[in-house]
């Protein structure tokens, strides 16, 4: 029987159960010291972060941008939003803040989490001053709201969401080099097919993702993580 097609968080869902205490994010840190985060461990903090953005009222289907290089914490921020039941806007972590602003402006962004950057500095005056700034546990200096914070103070969100195939997931701008940057909506149901196509396409392996080697380009990241997690759905559907 053929696999009925489902969002990528809702295929997260089921790993979550059936390999809780799996390896899935691995995040080097300063010094060589690596820290592991289960599946358990990724849907906890997601669940308890997606509580606090609940708190905050916005209207469903609200965008909050995710400005950061690859590390695991992004991809709990990105469920985390999921959850809540909001879309995600990543924006290239390389921006000038002269790039960044129009982009917030143009999505009408409420919150942003801030995560690993090369030159916050350069970044920082693009944010407008009435959004929310989450400051992931790897970020630069600077007035954020903390993490690891707002997840203790939180309980997990109690409702296991599923967005219909057609919700918008997420809108990707592109870089702006030959003009105003263009938002690229994509649905829950365009990032499902993606993975899928990846994970036929390529056999990318069951072993956890590294933050070291993940690409830069937040979609590419996120494809290849979810293409690996959409393979072992399919091979545990099918009895491999």
């Amino acid at each position: 029987m053929e696999k009925r097609q489902q969002s990528l968080l809702e295929e997260f869902y089921q790993q979550e159960v059936q390999r809780a205490d799996e390896v899935y994010l691995v995040q080097p840190m300063a010094g060589g010291e690596v820290v592991n985060f289960t599946w358990r461990e990724v849907g906890g903090q997601s669940r308890r972060m997606a509580a606090y953005l609940k708190s905050l009222d916005l209207p469903a289907g609200s965008n909050i941008a995710l400005i950061s290089n690859n590390c695991a914490h992004w991809f709990m921020a990105d469920l985390a939003i999921w959850m809540a039941g909001f879309v995600s806007v990543p924006i290239y972590p390389v921006l000038t803040a002269e790039a960044v602003r129009p982009i917030l402006e143009h999505c009408g962004a409420k919150v942003a989490f801030i995560g690993k950057l090369a030159d916050w500095p350069a970044m920082a005056a693009g944010i407008p001053e009435h959004v929310r700034q989450i400051g992931l546990p790897i970020r630069p200096a600077g007035d954020f709201l903390d993490w690891d914070t707002l997840v203790t103070s939180h309980q997990p969100l109690a409702e296991a969401r599923k967005p219909g195939l057609d919700e918008l997931a997420t809108i990707i701008y592109t870089s702006g080099t030959t003009g105003d940057p263009k938002g690229v909506r994509l649905t829950h149901a365009n990032l499902a097919f993606q993975a899928a196509a990846l994970s036929t396409n390529r056999d990318y392996g069951s072993q956890p993702c590294s933050m070291a080697r993940s690409p830069r380009k937040r979609s590419t990241a996120w494809m290849l993580t979810a293409s690996s997690t959409w393979r072992r759905l399919q091979e545990d559907s099918q009895g491999w």
